[in-house]
């Protein structure tokens, strides 16, 4: 987990909420590393991306003893630079910033009543990102409207691919689920330019249907399908049974592993499965879970 910074420590590079609207600004990662080059009044933070998300959870925490919803204004250098050069304003100034809070469209600002949402949002931006460089690196003497229309179809094929996989689990889990996705991309081929992104999302079962908790988590885990088109990934699915283990009484959970690329969502079998989850770093062998039972997985479509 990020660590968090105690309160009062400057949580934003940015002025702080709007008390009449319940608005903050709230930096993705690309514009939190961003926005300090651009404005030189604006210090460079001594604290990380992920400090900085556990601050501004922190502080929403506090907001929200207040107040039942906070709304997050997304603060893009772009579209920034934009909006004031249009009103005659200097973007590196600090008075600016607040006004352009206070006056950011209500339709495009971000409700939120639950501080953990920042993570899960943050994860899918950073992915969309890493997506939209991959496809410019991959054709670079396009234009930019290309680069976007390519984007919109990998994620028509992200779209297609999860709920492949939701029709999978509303016939296999019996309540809930356990969706760990791991991918790795490079953006541009470089050596060492690898970037290694994990998480775990929980599924439920409703009626004839599986969803997320929260439409935060539904794109993330849409984000980590799109990824998949462009650099294999595999995702493990651990159901947690109704039946429980006869020794230890903890309920028995069926492990199921899948490989997603362009080309599809591959099963692994159990023997896979099971090498990844008891053979450590050096390949030796580590006792497995007890209560888990490790399963064949089918392959569950072409795409």
């Amino acid at each position: 987990m990020p660590k968090t910074i105690a309160i009062p420590t400057p949580l934003t590079i940015d002025p702080p909420v709007d008390v009449l609207t319940r608005r903050r600004l709230f930096y993705f990662q690309e514009d939190f590393a961003l926005a300090p080059l651009t404005y030189p009044s604006l210090a460079t933070p001594d604290y990380t991306y992920d400090e900085y998300l556990s601050n501004m959870a922190a502080i929403l925490d506090h907001d929200l003893e207040k107040v039942s919803e906070v709304f997050l204004a997304p603060f893009r250098v772009e579209d920034f630079d934009r909006w004031a050069q249009a009103a005659d304003l200097d973007p590196d100034s600090a008075s600016t910033r607040a006004y352009y809070l206070s006056a950011f469209d209500f339709a495009s600002l971000i409700p939120i009543s639950d501080p953990s949402a920042i993570y899960t949002m943050a994860a899918t931006d950073y992915m969309t990102t890493l997506a939209m460089s991959a496809l410019h690196q991959r054709d670079l003497s396009g234009e930019e409207e290309d680069h976007v229309e390519a984007y919109y179809d990998l994620m028509d094929d992200a779209e297609l691919a999860l709920s492949i996989f939701f029709n999978f689990l509303s016939k296999t889990i019996s309540s809930v689920a356990e969706v760990a996705y791991n991918v790795e991309i490079n953006v541009d081929g470089s050596v060492g330019g690898s970037v290694r992104l994990g998480g775990t999302i929980e599924v439920y079962l409703c009626e004839d249907h599986v969803h997320t908790a929260t439409p935060e988590q539904y794109s993330l885990l849409t984000a980590a399908f799109a990824l998949s088109q462009l650099s294999p990934s595999s995702f493990f699915v651990r159901c947690t049974e109704n039946e429980r283990h006869p020794r230890s009484g903890v309920p028995v959970k069926t492990l199921y592993g899948f490989y997603a690329d362009a080309e599809g969502i591959k099963g692994l079998n159990s023997a896979q499965v099971f090498d990844v989850f008891c053979t450590d770093a050096a390949g030796d062998p580590v006792p497995p879970e007890e209560g888990v039972v490790y399963a064949d997985a089918p392959d569950l479509a072409l795409l």
